[in-house]
């Protein structure tokens, strides 16, 4: 009898764990994405990946949170402090977001023997971005090379060459001989922060000098990169100081300026307006200041992170593994920047961004090695600032004020130095 009792007993817990195990299969969970891609590729290939990725894995759907950049770090924060988190967030520089604490430590995710991303998977410089403190907070997506985009064509009718810009002073001869009739050299996205702060980031790295660092040994580089955008000022157009990226990137399509300060998204940003000026353009180093020996380009990622408070970090970590397999990552890579995974090719690469801009497929491939060979030859890491993102507002109205001659590059230093002193605080 006590046998019998047994076994029922053993046949009932075998049914009680078949029937988890088949109801923690069907059960399905909704991650939320924060996704920032705001152009017209980017969300089309967000749709695309998420159609693809719940046919493949029924139980896992994703619910994007478009975000833009500029908006991203405040809401995150106000989100967080209400412990609202969503689950997988893509990221750019994570130095504000990792000292939030809402970013999860990826480390032991990508050093189990289980899973299907190596750290050697990526190129050095665009993986070790992603890495604060010693610790991994994001999995890069797609490498971000900046530099300097130049409308050939136009360069060319006024007697211009690309090798013939080497220098801040090729940008002044340039402005003095195009700036006429509405037609200016040098578009600029003054008017929003965060592009105010990253044109005057990449002139900095041309002249040997970061726009955070206000220290003495570092004054007299910082103020001839504000000096440069002060003489620039009669070949960018007046209406620069309200322009965000989409307004600057339109001008450079209508062929209002004849270059711009961006970075590898480009083809992404100015598709939508006009397709047709991506064969006009050629991307070069940006040209030296007069204070470096060297030329040098800004090179960061996106990337896929995880929040601290997400219930489904698993699940999550999953998703991530799967949009940096090698065919995923590619796909995304070639709508907006350049790729991470070392394994890609130019050409494997080039034809998949061509299935995005089918019209200008040989024209793209050009402004993709021309960035890949800048960063080749001239990329260093882009440096991790803490605190950036107060730092850009108190700059863009600085830069606001002296565009408008409010004040001095003199005045602007002395009124920046104390507002980056005031933040670090």
């Amino acid at each position: 009898m006590k046998q019998n009792k047994s076994l029922t007993f053993l046949i009932v817990l075998f049914w009680i764990a078949i029937f988890s195990v088949y109801a923690f299969a069907e059960q399905q969970v909704t991650l939320r994405f924060v996704y920032c891609g705001t152009s017209e590729p980017e969300k089309a290939w967000s749709v695309e990946y998420k159609q693809d990725f719940e046919k493949r894995n029924p139980n896992i759907r994703i619910e994007y949170m478009y975000i833009p950049w500029a908006d991203q770090e405040k809401k995150i924060a106000v989100m967080t402090q209400a412990n609202d988190y969503p689950d997988i967030i893509q990221v750019q520089d994570v130095t504000n977001l990792t000292a939030m604490g809402v970013l999860e430590p990826l480390d032991n995710y990508i050093d189990d023997n289980d899973s299907a991303i190596k750290r050697d998977n990526f190129y050095p410089a665009a993986f070790d971005y992603s890495i604060i403190n010693g610790s991994l907070y994001s999995i890069p997506a797609h490498m971000t090379v900046y530099g300097l985009i130049v409308n050939n064509e136009m360069l060319n009718k006024y007697g211009f060459t690309l090798d013939g810009l080497k220098t801040w002073d090729n940008i002044f001869e340039i402005g003095q001989k195009i700036s006429q009739d509405n037609i200016y050299a040098y578009g600029y996205a003054a008017g929003l922060p965060r592009f105010s702060w990253r044109d005057a980031l990449i002139a900095g790295y041309s002249n040997d000098v970061l726009i955070s660092d206000i220290s003495p040994e570092s004054k007299d580089k910082y103020l001839e990169v504000l000096n440069y955008y002060n003489m620039l000022k009669p070949y960018i157009p007046p209406a620069a100081v309200t322009w965000s990226y989409p307004e600057m990137f339109r001008a450079f399509c209508q062929e209002q300026v004849a270059m711009v300060a961006a970075g590898s998204f480009y083809t992404s940003n100015v598709y939508s307006i006009d397709p047709q000026i991506v064969p006009k353009s050629r991307t070069i180093v940006y040209p030296k200041g007069p204070s470096s020996d060297v030329y040098r380009a800004m090179v960061a990622n996106a990337a896929w992170s995880i929040l601290e408070g997400s219930n489904y970090k698993n699940e999550a970590w999953f998703v991530i593994q799967d949009l940096l397999e090698k065919e995923n990552a590619a796909k995304e890579a070639a709508v907006v920047g350049l790729p991470t995974r070392n394994d890609i090719g130019i050409n494997e690469f080039a034809d998949l961004a061509g299935e995005y801009y089918p019209d200008i497929k040989e024209a793209n491939k050009q402004i993709i090695e021309d960035f890949l060979y800048i960063a080749e030859t001239y990329g260093v890491s882009l440096a991790k600032i803490l605190h950036q993102s107060e730092m850009e507002i108190r700059f863009q109205e600085n830069m606001y004020q002296m565009l408008t001659d409010k004040l001095t590059p003199e005045e602007f230093y002395e009124k920046i130095k104390i507002d980056i002193e005031e933040v670090i605080k």
